[in-house]
């Protein structure tokens, strides 16, 4: 899936761009297999007020997180980006920090 994700934005990808696919595949298995025993856990364990934490509000803001770590972590690696205004930015931040300045 990630690698189909990551064709929506470059059709060419290279080796290390389809490495680097499956690497994260790899580790958003583990996070959803992860997040699906916390939630067992807490469905068995604990009180329900916990559990809907866990579930409505915590599991998101951890897949949102892990979603930006990608896009940041991948745009740094492999420097491929476009002309919107997230990779505008995100260019402009990720060259000073290189730069030093």
């Amino acid at each position: 899936m990630i690698e189909r994700f990551a064709r929506l934005q470059v059709q060419d990808l290279s080796a290390a761009e389809l490495g680097w696919c499956r690497r994260w595949t790899f580790i958003w298995c583990a996070f959803f297999t992860a997040n699906g025993l916390a939630a067992l856990a807490l469905a068995l364990a604990a009180p329900l007020a916990w559990w809907t934490l866990y579930n409505g509000l915590l599991a998101y803001g951890l897949i949102g997180l892990l979603c930006a770590g990608e896009y940041v972590l991948r745009k740094r690696r492999f420097g491929r980006f476009s002309d919107t205004l997230p990779d505008r930015l995100l260019a402009t931040l990720l060259r000073r920090r290189r730069g030093g300045s």
